[in-house]
């Protein structure tokens, strides 16, 4: 019971005080309040019934619970007035009939349950606090009423007239308690001083703390109790369940959780209390909550033992054998409680629960739509429920209907809405999710955990938006209001990599590992910003504790492979790649890392293996058609190279990578210098029967006959700040190659040109401008080795035999389309230039 004081300057009615000696069984009482989401016609939702007093205890409920009663109480009724005839205040509304046995509200304060005839009886009877209670509570607003008022029984129509009189009493006396996103309540106003006017609101001050999120008050409040009665049971059942509260309050992830001091409170119930049904459902409840299945199942086994026909333990029970696949079991234990409690409306939900977990998803919608069926009030709850089973199981549009129904029925609810915005987010529509976000934090403000965690959830659907500032912001509103949960720091550290601010995300990530040690992925994130530092030591260091601590996570492999990659220990970048694909053969990065591997050791049919097999698994990724071009043209393969160049280009363009585009349109254009290109392309024609293009082809090949290279494959690097030419292969028996030049070579002049560029397109033109020419022209070039530079003449040559191919081939075509004369002239260049490589 608290009291609570506010101000107002207009004049508002208060109470008259009976107490405990004015009132017996079979005694009319009238009681009153304001249910939560009342069927009510009243527009203020205020309810008035009549009633008889059943019990007067000699010996008190836990709570305070003395004074049963007939009349019906709803929920949101408590605190609200019991009054008698003369319309004085006689007690406080507490528990409504059939109260659900999980709560277990009828233990005495001494710790012991009555009889199950009895509390067979008191099940039946609403529950109230006599008014007595406030002589503890505020002695100066207390009745010295001592002398027990009897009222003779009046006729019919006095009784009419009476109730009126009283009803009007108890709607003048009585206040609407509203809380912020709680459930509605009851209140009495009984004292006055000047302005200031005291109410009664009867709620443990545990509950009032935990309600408001104090969740450390709550249990400073309730370690009060216990000290003041150490020996009653019910406070360390109390103060257990606050524990968890806290825990679940400051801890984000279940496996941070042990809850090891809840469990000694309970242990400490038991001992004041052996044998006592209800603590054992609740340290099982409290061991499910740590999915230790066995120790939970071990505690409602002695619940059930010590009361056999505890409904609640057969359900929890069932639970637990279906979250571990025993489905005869779960079926048994279910049958048994609603045997026992036929319209349990939590019953069929956890029934519903194991359905879902044993995969049986329609018997789980079946089972909730009877919960739902079942329930006295708006069930919004059930939907919500339902909602997160059928998110669990990755049915996101079922999912939205119920989290629609579930904000349709109770729109003040701010957890419906993250629950919706979690599963627009798993659907992609991400402005729907951030529309939820935004209206459970606007629900939800302060600095409880959830706060956090809704901020934590904006900041990754923004970031998925690629709105690193908002998502920077939220991640930095999520750490401030919760410092200590380890998994906000990672978050932001993603941002910040983004950014580029690497010195700031590895901050994060070092944050992490000091208050999580033992979590993989953070060394992972870490390890991939010293990578991109190129701290291979580091990375290297920070991967092989990865895998240390996730030995069979393929991830982990491929990323420390990068590393041996860059390093070049090609020998110790396969073994990783090997091994993240034995862990994860549909990862098709795995393949493609592993085919880089081969490409640089010069395996171009094995990495066109390993490159192909990444495309099959993912078709759209255009770096993968880029890849298995390079081995195409290291294998000698031009046209096939050609070809994947295109279907690079065209997927880069479609996906709006302009870089990657012109990237791979610039690879195509060099394959497509190559006469090896046209003799293929024409090859595959002339197979085709399409002489006529066959032989198009082949003439544009020899149309490039008389420009040539030197017989090189060229790629950029930055030297000073610049943009310049570096030799990435030089081919066997080529110009370049007879005069000694190597790959790594820096070409820093041509014939006197500097080639030098800002610019990679124009650094690219230098190649067609001053590396090529005229066959049988020279080009002298200032090369750069190491440190080391020198000046070299290269003759540029072309491929005789490669043009004698292009004018044999073309005569075969001419020949098949009937043009003999044409055919002739071909061959006998082509055996021209056969007998001047002789």
């Amino acid at each position: 019971m608290a009291l609570l004081q506010f101000n107002a300057s207009q004049n508002y009615a208060v109470a008259s005080l009976g107490n405990s000696t004015t009132f017996d069984v079979g005694d009319p009482v009238y009681v009153a309040g304001f249910p939560f989401e009342p069927d009510s016609s009243d527009a203020n939702g205020f309810v008035f019934q009549t009633g008889r007093i059943s019990f007067v205890l000699q010996q008190p409920l836990e709570g305070g619970y003395l004074i049963g009663y007939t009349a019906d109480v709803e929920k949101g009724m408590s605190g609200g007035p019991i009054l008698n005839s003369q319309g004085e205040v006689i007690g406080i509304n507490g528990i409504f009939a059939h109260a659900l046995s999980f709560s277990h509200p009828y233990i005495y304060e001494d710790g012991t349950p009555p009889n199950d005839d009895l509390k067979a009886d008191m099940r039946r009877s609403s529950w109230g606090v006599p008014i007595d209670k406030l002589a503890q509570l505020a002695p100066q607003f207390a009745s010295d009423n001592s002398v027990p008022v009897r009222v003779e029984k009046p006729s019919p129509e006095p009784i009419a007239q009476l109730i009126e009189t009283v009803d009007g009493i108890a709607q003048q006396i009585s206040v609407l308690i509203t809380r912020s996103d709680l459930e509605n309540g009851s209140g009495v106003i009984v004292a006055k001083e000047g302005n200031a006017y005291y109410f009664i609101l009867y709620q443990w001050k545990r509950n009032i703390l935990s309600d408001m999120g104090l969740f450390q008050e709550a249990l400073e409040a309730v370690d009060k109790a216990v000290q003041i009665n150490p020996d009653n049971s019910f406070g360390y059942f109390r103060r257990a369940w606050t524990r968890v509260a806290l825990e679940d309050s400051e801890k984000a992830t279940w496996e941070e959780k042990d809850y090891e001091e809840a469990i000694a409170d309970i242990n400490k119930a038991l001992e004041l209390n052996p044998g006592n049904a209800f603590y054992y459902v609740s340290k099982g409840a409290i061991y499910t909550r740590k999915e230790d299945y066995a120790q939970a199942i071990e505690y409602l086994n002695k619940a059930i033992e010590a009361e056999p026909d505890f409904a609640t333990a057969y359900a929890e029970r069932g639970l637990i054998y279906a979250k571990q696949g025993n489905r005869q079991k779960f079926t048994e234990d279910l049958e048994k409680a609603l045997r026992l409690r036929p319209d349990n409306v939590r019953f069929y939900t956890i029934r519903g629960n194991g359905y879902f977990a044993l995969e049986e998803k329609q018997k789980g919608i079946d089972d909730y739509d009877k919960a739902i069926s079942l329930d006295s009030e708006p069930p919004h709850q059930s939907y919500n429920l339902r909602g997160k089973q059928l998110f669990s199981q990755e049915d996101y549009e079922a999912a939205l209907v119920d989290y629609n129904k579930a904000i349709e029925l109770n729109p003040d609810r701010a957890s419906y809405y993250s629950n919706r915005g979690d599963a627009y987010y798993r659907q992609g529509d991400y402005k729907a999710a951030l529309a939820d976000y935004n209206k459970a934090i606007e629900l939800k403000p302060g600095n409880t955990l959830y706060s956090a965690l809704l901020y934590n959830s904006r900041g990754r659907l923004l970031f998925q938006q690629k709105d690193y500032e908002a998502a920077l912001t939220n991640y930095n509103k999520a750490i401030e209001l919760k410092p200590g949960i380890h998994s906000f720091y990672p978050n932001r550290g993603l941002v910040l990599f983004q950014q580029r601010d690497y010195e700031a995300a590895l901050a994060d990530y070092k944050k992490a590992i000091e208050l999580k040690p033992d979590i993989a992925i953070y060394y992972l994130h870490r390890g991939k910003v010293f990578f991109e530092q190129k701290d291979y030591k580091a990375a290297l260091a920070d991967y092989n504790r990865a895998i240390e601590l996730k030995p069979d996570n393929a991830f982990y492999y491929s990323n420390r492979g990068k590393v041996f990659f860059e390093q070049k220990d090609y020998e110790a970048a396969l073994a990783d790649y090997n091994r993240a694909i034995e862990l994860k053969p549909d990862d098709p990065s795995s393949y493609h890392s592993r085919g880089l591997v081969y490409y640089e050791q010069k395996k171009p049919k094995i990495a066109i293996a390993d490159f192909t097999e990444a495309i099959r698994l993912q078709p759209e990724k255009a770096a993968y058609y880029e890849s298995l071009a390079l081995s195409y043209s290291q294998n000698g393969e031009k046209l096939k190279a050609g070809e994947n160049f295109q279907k690079a280009a065209t997927l880069y363009e479609q996906q709006g990578n302009t870089e990657g585009y012109q990237t791979a349109v610039k690879r195509l254009e060099e394959i497509q210098q190559f006469l090896q290109y046209y003799i293929e392309r024409g090859d595959k024609l002339y197979q085709q029967k399409d002489y006529e293009a066959a032989i198009k082809s082949y003439t544009l090949g020899l149309s490039k006959a008389n420009v040539a290279g030197i017989g090189v494959n060229l790629g950029e690097v930055k030297l000073g700040g610049k943009l310049v030419l570096q030799i990435t292969q030089v081919n066997k028996d080529s110009p370049a190659f007879n005069v000694g030049l190597k790959s790594g070579d820096i070409i820093l002049e041509a014939d006197g040109k500097l080639l030098l560029s800002d610019n990679a397109d124009t650094l690219s033109s230098f190649i067609n401008k001053y590396i090529k020419g005229e066959v049988g022209t020279e080009v002298t070039l200032k090369i750069l080795r190491e440190i080391k530079e020198f000046t070299l003449t290269v003759i540029r040559v072309g491929d005789k035999a490669q043009v004698a191919k292009l004018h044999s081939r073309r005569a075969s075509a001419y020949s098949r389309i009937g043009n003999n004369q044409k055919a002739n002239e071909d061959l006998e260049k082509a055996a021209a230039l056969y007998r001047e490589q002789q």
